[in-house]
């Protein structure tokens, strides 16, 4: 899987954002950096690899209060290995599909997409 974006297979809108996910499975715990995300699904940057078909239980932070996480399950559609000189710290990538649609974080989600749009220069 190349680090360039992949292509939309949701049908849902996708929204670029950077924010972090705590990410836990069966057997580890883990950070990971969501890249993009819409309702039905996201694309995560990770440390280490999750296979195709894992679940996954996600803390996911879209506001500035860190407190305020919302838990959501997910499994892992596809994972792969970065390109290895784009990879310093975030060496795999994995997309997730969520159990159930986020429609009542939609708010959030474009809340934290327009903070990450603010983050560029112009």
């Amino acid at each position: 899987m190349s680090d360039s974006t992949p292509p939309n297979r949701r049908g849902d809108p996708r929204y670029l954002t950077c924010v972090l996910a705590g990410l836990k499975t069966e057997s580890t715990e883990a950070v990971a950096l969501i890249r993009d995300v819409s309702v039905s699904g996201a694309f995560l940057l990770t440390q280490k690899p999750f296979p195709a078909g894992e679940r996954l239980d996600l803390n996911l932070h879209f506001s500035t209060d860190l407190a305020g996480a919302h838990h959501v399950t997910a499994r892992v559609v596809r994972s792969g290995r970065r390109d290895r000189d784009r990879s310093d710290l975030w060496a795999f990538s994995a997309a997730v599909r969520f159990d159930e649609p986020l429609l009542h974080l939609e708010p959030e989600i474009r809340e934290a997409a327009r903070r990450a749009e603010g983050l560029a220069f112009e």
